[in-house]
C-alpha cells in the first residue's frame, strides 16, 4: 500500500504491440488505482467508483480520467495488470505463456483471455520459437500453490492440432516445426491445443 506515491511501470512488448504488462503488484482488499502516462499527463480509470478487474477477463468500461479501481478480496496477492491498448481493455493476468516466443526469451509474458462460457484460456497467433510453458499470475510459484506452471510430461511429444496433456512443473513445449500458432488451453481436463494461425 504505497499511499498512490509510487508508480508501478508497464512494458509493452512485443514492440508495437499495444498490449502493456505491469511488473508484480502486492494487492491488498480494498486498494484502490488507476493507470496513468508519464506523471498523469493521461490518466485512465473505471466507469465507476470502486469498479474491479477480473483475471483474464477484459474490462470494457475504460475512461479518460475516470474512477478509481477497486481491489476486491479474490485479487489480493501478487498480481499483473495487462493494458490493451488496441481494444481499450484492461484486466488482471491470469494465465500466459513464456518461452522463447516473438523474438523474446523466456523474459515476457503473453497474455492468455479466459472464456466464462467454455472454462477455456487462449492465446492467438503467438510466434513460438522455440519451447515455452504456460504459467500463472506472471510468476512462477504463487501463494495458489494448486496452480503454479504447467509444461510437457516428461518423455511425451504432440502433434500440432491435437490436445495434448500437460502437467504442473512439466518440461519445455517446443512445436515442430517453430511458427505462428493459436493456442487454447483447458484447465478442466488439462490440455493444450496448438494450432497453425490463419
Amino acid at each position: 500500500d504505497t499511499g498512490w506515491s509510487a508508480d508501478y511501470p508497464m512494458t509493452e512488448f512485443p514492440a508495437g504491440s499495444g498490449i502493456w504488462v505491469s511488473g508484480l503488484i502486492n494487492f491488498a482488499e480494498g486498494n484502490q488505482f488507476k493507470l496513468q502516462y508519464n506523471s498523469w499527463e493521461k490518466e485512465i480509470g473505471a466507469a465507476a467508483e470502486g469498479d474491479t478487474l477480473r483475471t483474464g477477463i477484459a474490462y470494457q468500461g475504460l475512461t479518460s480520467g475516470g474512477k478509481n479501481f477497486g481491489v476486491s478480496a479474490s485479487q489480493a496477492g501478487m498480481r499483473k495488470v495487462v493494458l490493451n491498448t488496441n481494444d481499450n481493455t484492461v484486466y488482471i493476468l491470469g494465465w500466459s505463456l513464456i518461452g522463447e516466443l516473438s523474438g523474446d526469451s523466456w523474459g515476457n509474458d503473453f497474455p492468455m483471455l479466459y472464456n466464462q462460457e467454455t472454462g477455456e484460456w487462449s492465446i492467438a497467433a503467438v510466434s513460438a520459437e522455440g519451447g515455452f510453458k504456460l504459467r500463472w499470475c506472471g510468476q512462477w510459484s504463487t501463494s495458489d500453490v494448486t496452480v503454479p506452471d504447467r509444461g510437457l510430461p516428461e518423455g511425451t511429444s504432440f502433434s500440432v492440432g491435437t490436445p495434448f496433456a500437460l502437467v504442473q512443473g512439466g518440461g519445455n513445449i517446443v512445436p515442430d516445426p517453430a511458427g505462428v500458432y493459436d493456442m487454447v488451453y483447458s484447465p478442466e481436463d488439462e490440455t493444450l491445443t496448438v494450432t497453425v494461425a490463419e
